[in-house]
């Protein structure tokens, strides 16, 4: 969004936070939001992550895999993430 959109442009401002975490992190530790906030996760990179720890050979795509050296422990990797991975 530029500094310049008018208010009644219907569009919200936004803030984007980009990390990669090793394990687990807190996002907005200590951050006041007035209204409403949506947050998106990206398991593909946790699950990258994942596959670096344990060496196992991928290629990736922007957003998934295009292959890897072992596609059955990739799909345990991704089942398994859940609320312990993201809090």
């Amino acid at each position: 969004m530029s500094p310049t959109t008018p208010p009644e442009a219907g569009v919200r401002d936004q803030i984007v936070f980009i990390g990669v975490a090793q394990e687990k992190a807190k996002a907005f530790s200590g951050t006041k939001v007035n209204g409403r906030i949506k947050l998106c996760l990206n398991g593909h990179e946790w699950a990258k992550r994942q596959l670096e720890k344990r060496g196992i050979g991928y290629e990736a795509l922007d957003n998934g895999f295009l292959s890897c050296t072992e596609p059955e422990k990739l799909q345990q990797i991704c089942d398994s993430l859940g609320p312990e991975q993201i809090v």
